[in-house]
């Protein structure tokens, strides 16, 4: 039976491989106990593939043992049978003789009986020439009378004979049953041998199977061989004591290695998509900062140039400069420094209220020259001037570029003054508000027609 699994190596370098992303004392301890685990199931396969072999070479002995004593037990057979023919046959013949010997001796008793008629007949006779006839039939009787006597001996002695053979062939055949009883005997402990054999071999193959999912074939190529089997034996309880004081073996390890193998994997995957992407991003803002650099950059400058002039035009005269506070201008601060008329250079925080908001409003309009806008809403933005300085911000605002529309919401009147047109709230009666709006320019020329009227 073939198991598709990983085998305990790969199990293992798999394994090695998650411990030593996730780090850590307890993964070097789970580590070495699976190192331990997986020698011990090495010498475990090498011990069964022994153990095999053994069983094997006991089986072939016992294989050959059973041949001989079948070859044996069949060559006893033979010689049984041959002695069952033979003593069948001597015992045919010991009935012929017998019965030839009875046969003789009847033919003994009846030549005797004969012979003693002659010799009667021969003293009562009284002829010469029927004396001599009887003489010479009892000299035949005689002579056939030690004849049957000689036979009668040789039969005897053939009687004899054929019973020692007969003997000879209880014995031998009392022998062979008893040779036959003793393989019997061995046939069968050679079959309880061979049956032990086959379950012993069954068993560890089923051990193979069930503790270590592995074939024969298979446990057979993963084995190493062991030079010293005693200091194996000695290792292999130091490992049995190890894994004895681990506890209890998670069986689920290969699932939940596969499924955080799966997911690192993915996350790996991930993880190299963000760091191209991280590339391209990086990428992506080096050249936008290269773009905001250079923009950067002309547009201070602009801004710097234009400042001087506002500065000058508000101020009535001074200088002013804008200052990077670093060489990186993308990190780098800007210092305010301006000299109103009269005054020595100095920070913006050096300055009054009035010359701070002032500075303050020459930089907005320096960047409104520069990067002009169609709408521009100021809040209160002159609260903090005085009058010159409210009447120089409203002259600014008319004599600055035409492409921009200022909305002021204010309560100074030299701002008022300046403007073209504005827009009031009044309340003429409790509770109810009312838009107010007045030209100037409409006003002026009411009052130039009424002049000339």
């Amino acid at each position: 039976m073939e198991v598709k699994i990983k085998t305990l190596s790969q199990t293992r370098d798999d394994l090695q491989e998650l411990l030593t992303l996730s780090g850590g004392q307890d993964a070097q301890e789970q580590l070495a106990e699976l190192a331990a685990h997986d020698a011990e199931i090495a010498h475990e396969l090498t011990e069964i593939v022994v153990k095999k072999q053994q069983l094997e070479d006991e089986q072939a002995r016992v294989r050959d043992d059973s041949t001989s004593f079948n070859a044996l037990k069949d060559e006893k057979s033979q010689a049984l049978t041959a002695a069952k023919v033979q003593l069948s046959e001597l015992t045919a013949d010991l009935r012929h003789e017998e019965s030839e010997k009875l046969r003789l001796t009847e033919t003994l008793e009846t030549l005797d009986a004969q012979l003693l008629q002659l010799t009667s007949a021969s003293s009562s006779a009284s002829d010469t020439a029927d004396r001599e006839a009887f003489s010479r039939q009892l000299l035949e009787v005689t002579d056939e009378l030690q004849q049957l006597q000689i036979r009668q001996v040789s039969l005897r002695l053939e009687r004899e004979d054929v019973s020692a053979q007969m003997d000879e062939l209880a014995a031998q055949n009392s022998m062979t049953l008893l040779e036959r009883e003793t393989l019997a005997g061995q046939e069968a402990r050679l079959e309880v041998a061979t049956e032990q054999v086959e379950q012993g071999l069954k068993s560890r193959q089923l051990r193979l199977s069930e503790d270590y999912q592995l074939s024969f074939d298979a446990a057979a190529a993963q084995v190493e061989m062991i030079e010293d089997l005693s200091v194996a034996e000695r290792h292999l309880r130091d490992l049995e004591r190890q894994i004895r004081s681990l506890g209890p073996v998670n069986l689920d390890a290969i699932a939940q290695f596969d499924e955080v193998n799966s997911r690192y994997n993915f996350l790996n995957g991930q993880k190299s998509d963000l760091l191209g992407a991280k590339e391209l991003l990086l990428s992506n803002i080096n050249e936008m900062d290269d773009v905001v650099r250079a923009r950067f950059e002309k547009t201070f400058y602009e801004i710097k140039n234009s400042f001087l002039l506002t500065f000058k035009q508000m101020f009535g005269g001074g200088t002013a400069d804008l200052v990077l506070t670093s060489d990186d201008l993308l990190t780098a601060g800007i210092e305010i420094q301006v000299q109103p008329p009269g005054k020595k250079l100095a920070s913006l925080q050096l300055m009054s209220g009035g010359e701070k908001a002032l500075t303050a409003l020459a930089l907005l309009f320096a960047i409104l020259r520069v990067r002009t806008v169609p709408f521009v809403v100021l809040d209160e933005v002159e609260a903090a001037l005085d009058e010159a300085n409210v009447k120089r911000f409203g002259d600014y605002m008319n004599h600055f570029d035409s492409s921009n529309q200022f909305i002021v919401v204010t309560h100074r009147k030299g701002t008022m003054a300046a403007a073209d047109v504005m827009y009031g709230v009044t309340m003429l009666d409790a509770g109810v508000s009312k838009l107010v709006s007045v030209r100037f320019d409409e006003v002026d020329e009411t009052n130039e027609k009424q002049k000339v009227s």
